[in-house]
């Protein structure tokens, strides 16, 4: 067993690691089921700010985008996401975006439209953006094993390896080495003929 300080740790189905919740099934489900759940509490708690009518859209969507949306994406470079995962975030953003414009029912209005009256865009999207950015953080950090390993260039030589041996027969050419005609009859004696025909024969290969 693993120990710590003289003392068993016990083992667990899931575990907390710097805000990020690690499963025993090494998959990022749990992480982003908690991480919808998280920042619903953080949208729910700024519910007199999306209520109020004096305080405009555009300071609504930038609350939205430090206080929510950064709870939601947190640690999100690491995710590894699905289109089940992808549409449950977007489901819930959508849902706050709607909130924060006050549609409600009946009232409709497509994503596209919603997204471009928030300047907001597509879940996937703002994941990609924040992954090239994490990685472009790490390239540049000093003394990076990743940098060096990307810029790592192969030492040595190819090893060649022989050419594979062909054994061809041409028209007009005798085959290496005579083929065994067996002549068909009673006895099953054999006799040993030079190949007349070595177009018939097909191309033989050694391996």
């Amino acid at each position: 067993p693993v120990r710590l300080d003289s003392e068993p740790v016990g083992e667990v189905e899931t575990f907390t690691y710097l805000g990020s919740v690690v499963d025993k099934q090494g998959g990022t489900d749990t992480d982003i089921k908690s991480r919808i759940a998280k920042a619903r509490g953080a949208f729910l708690q700024l519910g007199n700010i999306w209520n109020s009518k004096e305080i405009g859209r555009n300071t609504k969507l930038r609350l939205f985008n430090t206080n929510v949306k950064s709870v939601l994406l947190y640690g999100a470079e690491t995710w590894r996401t699905t289109k089940v995962n992808l549409k449950k975030l977007q489901t819930f953003v959508n849902q706050c975006l709607r909130r924060i414009l006050k549609i409600h029912w009946p009232e409709r209005i497509s994503n596209k439209d919603l997204w471009q009256k928030t300047q907001q865009c597509p879940i996937d999207e703002e994941i990609l953006r924040r992954r090239w950015g994490w990685l472009g953080h790490t390239l540049r950090k000093p003394d990076n094993n990743n940098q060096t390993s990307i810029d790592l260039e192969p030492t040595g030589e190819k090893e060649e390896r022989p050419p594979k041996e062909h054994m061809e027969t041409r028209s007009g050419g005798q085959h290496q080495g005579d083929r065994t005609q067996v002549a068909a009859g009673g006895g099953g004696s054999a006799r040993q003929e030079p190949m007349e025909d070595c177009c018939q024969w097909p191309m033989l290969q050694e391996e």
